[in-house]
This record gives structure tokens, C-alpha cells and sequence, in this order.
């Protein structure tokens, strides 16, 4: 897996921004109580944090299927942002043979697509039920950003 994410102009225009509410999930309220009465955080905060983020992005995609109901990818931006992009949008601005399918195939009621961008690929993985991350899809970014100059 790339270690380094691309920070060029956004594949996708449109989404709702749940970097917020996906944060929110990963601390549990007597964390955040503690941390707004100004105690330092637990030494194992930080890891804690890390295991909860694939099940607290799958849970607010579950979240945002249920309130627009509509069927989404997940776009973890460069910025460390996260973005629920809606299917019709997401299918618009790739031109990949095998979105449609992964799309049709995941269950939005108990799982989540999540897209990544780096310099020179796209990875698309699927958040299981269980929390289990799987890889779902690779494919070159070099022809997805010629779309967009368009």
C-alpha cells in the first residue's frame, strides 16, 4: 500500500462532509468528558483510537444511507478529511468496468465502501460488518485525473 496520499485537485466535487461525526464516533463520552475537563489523554488513546476508525466510518456511512438514503463511497481526502459521496456521483466520475459492480454488491444497511487517493493509484475497500477492512479494487489514478480537467 502507497504511503504517500495525492494531494492534487479532488477526484470527486460533491459529498457531505463527516470527517467531524466519523472523530465523534472513535471516542466513546467518557473520553470526551475527560478530555474537555482538560485531563491528559490515557497513554493507549491513540492506538484505541486507530482500531475504532474503520468501524466508526462504516457506521456513519450506514448513518448517511439511512438519512439521504442514498448508496455512497466514503472519500478519505489528502486533508485527512472524509467525504460520503453519493453513488450517482461517485459513478459519474469514474470510468472503472468494476465500480458498478462494487457498488451493487455492497449491503449500505451493514457496511461501507472506502476510497483512497495516492500520487499514482485509487484503492477502494470494503468495511465489513464485522470491521474487518478488505481491498476491494486498484486502479491507476493517471487516466481518472484526465477526466477532471475536462
Amino acid at each position: 500500500m502507497n504511503t504517500h496520499r495525492c494531494a492534487r485537485k479532488p477526484l470527486y466535487g460533491a459529498g457531505v462532509d463527516i470527517t467531524q461525526r466519523v472523530y465523534l464516533r472513535m471516542i466513546t463520552p467518557d473520553e470526551r468528558e475527560s478530555l474537555a475537563a482538560g485531563h491528559d489523554a490515557p497513554r493507549h488513546f491513540e492506538e484505541t483510537i486507530s482500531v475504532r476508525l474503520p468501524a466508526s466510518v462504516r457506521d456513519e456511512a450506514i448513518w448517511q444511507y439511512h438519512l439521504n438514503g442514498k448508496r455512497g463511497v466514503v472519500r478519505w481526502c489528502a486533508d485527512e478529511s472524509l467525504l460520503y459521496v453519493p453513488e450517482t456521483e461517485y459513478l459519474l466520475r469514474t470510468n472503472w468496468d468494476t465500480t458498478q459492480s462494487l457498488l451493487a454488491r455492497y449491503n449500505p444497511v451493514t457496511e461501507a465502501l472506502l476510497s483512497m487517493e495516492y500520487a499514482d493509484n485509487i484503492e477502494v475497500f470494503r468495511i465489513e460488518t464485522d470491521g474487518r477492512v478488505t481491498i476491494l479494487s486498484t486502479h491507476l489514478s493517471r487516466g481518472l485525473y484526465q477526466l477532471q480537467r475536462k
